[in-house]
């Protein structure tokens, strides 16, 4: 299991791949998070240069299903229990 102190903090952020979202991924990386970004379209991944550092789950946070699969997903991806 991943050290969560303020060093590393696990991050969870929807709508991540362009715009706010893509900003915010940026500057937790590079205070050294971990961060899981959520967003519809995998293409925007390259295109808009998510950090490799970044974990990535194609999801569209306006459907319950898919968000529900999300909260699961973030847990399983970062470790948190």
């Amino acid at each position: 299991m991943q050290n969560r102190t303020k060093a590393n903090p696990n991050i969870l952020i929807t709508g991540g791949t362009d715009d706010l979202g893509l900003e915010l991924v940026k500057k937790y990386i590079a205070e050294g998070a971990n961060v899981l970004v959520t967003g519809r379209k995998t293409e925007e991944i390259a295109r808009n240069n998510i950090p490799i550092q970044a974990h990535y789950i194609q999801a569209d946070q306006t459907n319950p299903l898919e968000a529900a699969q999300t909260i699961k997903n973030t847990f399983d991806k970062l470790e948190w229990n």
